[in-house]
């Protein structure tokens, strides 16, 4: 059988780019396009090399793995061992489900005869055609989201993906909608989101970012001197708290120009900036109440 490197470059491509951004929405991670693209070229390229004999202990059990969570890493980067290790088993949980769902074309129709493969060093080659391709990955991504989709139904939890923009900066978050909280910010009687300080650092002034790392973000007059004469210092927030570990305390938030849920553009909201992780698993790094949506 002819092996076209051209299509062979182009179909693994196509299949890597949609598998990473298949994991990246099931997993709520931060999708950058231009990561995706360039995780998906070395993969391409990692793919085209099937074919040399001299080569071929690159393409064991061992330097797969490595090579897909090189994909990972490029793609969505390392914030903890957990995230990282569960948006791999996503990634391979949608490998297995594209290739079964391409095989299972290839066996229920005349797909094989008519196209081929081949398998050199434990990949497959098939030439597909564009509309074989495009069904595979359609179904493969309807099948895993709504797997995950009843998975996380079944355990009542709801999130919403949020984008934050504050001084033309934005981060984006993973927010658990939690009517436990009914934070207000007491100066504009807004509902507030709780964020992870690592989730919205980046939006933040060097300042007060050293202040946070020093457990000083308390201090009320280290704060005000962190942001005198700045176009920060109107748009900070003090806000009251009570929690089993800390009665009256004291969050640090501040008023972002707005908070995007899907479509909806939200500007009356504060964001409340909490030191410790909100998750155990990190799977969500925010606190949105019920109140907020209704804003």
């Amino acid at each position: 059988m002819t092996v076209y490197i051209d299509v062979l470059f182009v179909i693994n491509f196509v299949v890597n780019y949609v598998l990473l951004l298949i994991t990246g929405k099931i997993m709520r991670r931060e999708i950058k396009n231009s990561r995706l693209f360039l995780a998906s070229v070395l993969g391409a390229f990692y793919a085209c090399f099937m074919f040399f004999p001299q080569i071929k202990f690159m393409y064991g059990f061992s330097f797969k793995i490595i090579a897909s969570l090189g994909l990972i890493l490029v793609s969505y980067g390392t914030k903890n061992v957990r995230l990282f290790l569960k948006t791999a088993f996503v990634f391979y949980l949608s490998s297995f489900v594209f290739g079964g769902v391409t095989l299972a074309i290839f066996y229920f129709t005349d797909a094989g005869l008519k196209y081929g493969g081949a398998l050199n060093n434990g990949i497959f080659y098939f030439n597909l055609p564009w509309k074989i391709l495009f069904f595979s990955c359609l179904f493969a991504y309807i099948v895993v989201k709504v797997g995950f989709g009843i998975y996380k139904r079944d355990k009542n939890f709801s999130y919403k993906r949020i984008k934050v923009v504050f001084l033309k900066n934005s981060a984006y978050l993973n927010a658990l909608v939690d009517t436990g909280n009914l934070l207000m910010d007491p100066i504009t009687n807004s509902p507030v989101v709780v964020a992870e300080f690592e989730s919205v650092k980046t939006l933040l002034p060097p300042a007060l970012i050293k202040l946070f790392k020093e457990d000083k973000e308390n201090d009320l007059q280290m704060v005000s001197d962190a942001v005198k004469d700045t176009e920060i210092e109107k748009r900070l927030r003090m806000i009251p708290f009570s929690s089993l570990g800390a009665q009256n305390g004291i969050m640090l938030g501040f008023k972002p120009d707005s908070v995007s849920i899907g479509n909806r553009v939200i500007s009356n909201v504060c964001i409340g900036i909490c030191t410790e992780n909100l998750s155990n698993s990190h799977s969500y790094n925010a606190l949105i109440s019920p109140e907020v949506l209704n804003v």
